[in-house]
């Protein structure tokens, strides 16, 4: 169990990607690509009543943070909740999510065109 301020949530656990899943759906494929999500973390809007619990301190004063650090015990779940509300309608038919990286999948040429650009047109809306 999780201990913290009154109203904290405790800590979010992932639904990691299951390896024979994962090998199951990539089988019969012949084009890949693999995306690093730079920076994914940081389009991740903090709560504004969370922002305190992100808090930090320095020689030049007290900060929190307004989006999503790298650092904290639930930014790789909340951010695999994200990929997985964006994508999870395509996770193991034309892609693979895990934490901030893609991989996309196809049998051919075009569709791996087709599901790239699928990819990129979400990623930026």
């Amino acid at each position: 169990m999780a201990r913290g301020p009154p109203g904290v949530r405790g800590p979010h656990f992932e639904n990691r990607c299951i390896k024979a899943e994962a090998l199951a759906a990539l089988g019969g494929n012949a084009f890949f690509s693999t995306m690093d999500l730079t920076s994914g973390y940081y389009n991740v809007e903090v709560h504004e009543e969370d922002r305190r619990f992100t808090a930090f301190t320095s020689p030049f004063g007290l900060y929190e943070y307004n989006r999503l650090p790298q650092g904290l015990c639930n930014s790789p779940a909340t951010f695999m909740r994200m990929m997985m509300a964006i994508f999870s309608d395509q996770n193991f038919l034309s892609l693979l999510c895990y934490r901030d990286d893609v991989l996309v999948f196809a049998p051919d040429g075009q569709f791996a065109l087709q599901w790239l650009e699928m990819v990129f047109e979400r990623l930026t809306t």
